[in-house]
């Protein structure tokens, strides 16, 4: 039985995001490759999968005829243009041949790649369905080191009397058979089904909701008619009677609930309009951006206890769109100590009348001290960047100051 239902496993542990809705890719027995998302099931073999773009291998021999059509760029279906674009797949007079099989029933909008004794094809963006036992296996792409959003699994498996928890992404699943996890040391490690006692999504981000994490969502019907949606976190089983726990929001608050899988007759997977893909960026100590734009440091000189500021000081302009604007300032602090000792204040044109003060902003200690900014967040990533946030609601020019080396990033908002 554990064999049968390891399919259910195998979307949720494994939100990584790629393009569009593909976040497996699924290889049927006969060659047939699918990119994009096991949609449904209906019991413990009858699979439905939403393929974004599909390499499907058939006998030739059932094929009764094919025909072929030239189509510009303008008359394709938007799908085949950006797949077209993607591949460059489009001749010198920007034109691509889509085709029509007769297999009894027609296959159309079909790019044909090979023909004869094998009939192979590219399909876009359409839904299969076929037997758990058609799966020869699946792969889920790797999560780049700068995604900092997904779900990872964590597997307790049972190896004779020892009992070891194993945590990492999924990056590939043979029904029935094996689970493949990469491990945070590098290392992939294959586990025995069989061995399995407990599978658990959890967040990968830390940062960020559950929910914000994973792309798509799991609804469970029960044969009484019941309806959960949210996510699978959890799926035992050690006891006799093989269970799920799905984990539920509703306005903000998170809720489980158990169901045990001789009570479940479909799972499908739906659309989660509370993903939020966050990315990450690796910075050099001494590298700062400003709202994603390189910037560069000031050395600012210092009269009598003040900062000067001077016309010919490279600025980063943002624009203040609305009442308020956002601006995020990251960099690679050694340690937490440099990153308290910065300092975001609005500077003030001197009030002084003479020309040599014509043009120049100042700030002094005591600015620092009354006058700077709260961040409204600091978080630092698994890559050992930290993001500073600050908020203002007035044009003017702004300073990121460090107090110890007395460099400054100048941001004029407009």
């Amino acid at each position: 039985m554990k064999k049968q239902i390891m399919i259910l496993a195998l979307v949720v542990g494994c939100m990584l995001t790629a393009k569009a809705q593909i976040v497996q890719t699924m290889t049927l027995k006969n060659g047939s490759k699918l990119h994009g998302y096991m949609n449904k099931q209906t019991d413990v073999s009858g699979i439905i999968f939403y393929a974004e773009y599909a390499e499907i291998i058939m006998d030739g021999q059932k094929v009764k005829n094919i025909s072929g059509i030239k189509k510009s760029y303008n008359s394709l279906p938007e799908e085949w243009k950006h797949y077209a674009d993607e591949n460059e797949l489009l001749d010198k007079n920007r034109e691509l041949t889509l085709s029509s099989i007769d297999t009894g029933g027609m296959i159309n909008n079909v790019l044909i790649l090979e023909q004869g004794k094998t009939m192979k094809y590219i399909e876009l963006k359409h839904y299969y369905a076929f037997r758990l036992s058609d799966i020869a296996f699946v792969e889920y792409p790797t999560r780049d080191e700068l995604l900092l959003t997904g779900i990872d699994r964590i597997l307790t498996v049972k190896d004779g009397n020892t009992t070891r928890i194993i945590k990492g992404q999924c990056i590939k699943e043979i029904p029935g058979l094996e689970t493949y996890l990469l491990k945070e040391d590098g290392v992939v490690e294959s586990i025995d089904i069989n061995n399995l006692v407990k599978d658990n999504a959890i967040k990968h981000n830390p940062n960020q909701s559950l929910f914000e994490q994973s792309r798509l969502l799991d609804k469970i019907i029960t044969k009484e008619g019941t309806e959960y949606v949210g996510i699978i976190t959890e799926r035992n089983y050690e006891l006799a009677n093989y269970c799920f726990v799905i984990t539920m929001e509703s306005g903000g608050v998170e809720s489980t609930q158990t169901v045990w899988m001789d009570k479940v007759i479909e799972i499908s997977k739906l659309n989660n309009p509370k993903y939020k893909e966050v990315r990450d960026i690796k910075l050099n100590p001494g590298i700062i951006m400003v709202n994603r734009n390189e910037v560069e440091q000031e050395s600012l000189s210092e009269q009598n206890g003040m900062f000067v500021i001077t016309p010919s000081m490279k600025r980063v302009d943002l624009k203040l769109d609305g009442k308020e604007l956002d601006i995020d300032v990251e960099a690679n602090f050694k340690d937490m100590k440099n990153a308290v000792d910065n300092y975001f204040i609005k500077v003030k044109p001197s009030d002084k009348k003479d020309r040599k003060r014509k043009g120049l902003f100042f700030f002094s200690y005591r600015d620092m001290i009354e006058s700077a900014f709260s961040p409204i967040e600091t978080v630092t990533s698994m890559n050992n960047t930290t993001k500073i946030s600050y908020r203002v609601n007035s044009t003017g020019l702004y300073v990121f100051f460090n107090s110890n080396t007395k460099k400054a990033v100048v941001i004029n908002v407009e």
